[in-house]
């Protein structure tokens, strides 16, 4: 009875810990940690700049990595950690001896589908953020060109068979990020 409650708490824990973020850190000691593993990603952009941004350091990341800011000087920081579907930002200062995390937001990446050089279907968790795509043709003219507001996700179908044959390039902006596809038809 006891083994069995025991492997129940071990998953229980196991579950929560998969659950949480990927990173944690230890104030006094001036150490973060992030685990790519609780991301769900087989590797992770890491990257720390001053508020400045000069970026202090920047690493792609496939395993559990520990980072030692003991001799990052004291001031505000911004951690980032990317991979193929969200970038996670987060405030870091460094203050008399200790570490402050702070801010954390994450903006989620379009993920787009392409059908036989003609269809292109986008998803997008927007988070109710404004939303601008825009489809280009290699001239740089716009063939589309919409807003979209107060949406928690998009889901939009392109038909690009009307159009004549060549490069387009889809954009999508919100949160202050531009992210581009290029679909040749």
């Amino acid at each position: 009875m006891k083994n069995l409650v025991a492997i129940l708490l071990f998953v229980a824990v196991s579950t929560v810990l998969r659950a949480s973020s990927p990173l944690s850190y230890s104030v006094s000691n001036k150490w973060i940690i992030i685990d790519n593993e609780k991301w769900k990603s087989p590797s992770i952009d890491v990257t720390l700049r001053s508020i400045h941004g000069n970026t202090i350091f920047n690493e792609k990341i496939s395993r559990i990595t520990k980072y030692n800011l003991k001799n990052v000087v004291e001031g505000e920081y911004t951690l980032v950690l990317e991979d193929n579907q969200k970038i996670n930002s987060q405030k870091v200062t460094i203050e008399k001896g200790k570490l402050i995390l702070t801010d954390e937001s994450t903006i989620y990446k379009p993920h787009f589908i392409i059908h036989d050089m003609q269809i292109v279907d986008l998803n997008l968790m927007s988070q109710g953020a404004e939303v601008n795509i825009v489809i280009r043709d290699a001239s740089g003219k716009d063939v589309f060109n919409e807003t979209y507001k107060n949406q928690v996700s998009i889901e939009k179908r392109f038909n690009l068979s009307e159009l004549p044959k060549g490069d387009y390039l889809i954009e999508v902006s919100h949160h202050g990020e531009t992210f581009s596809q290029k679909v040749v038809r």
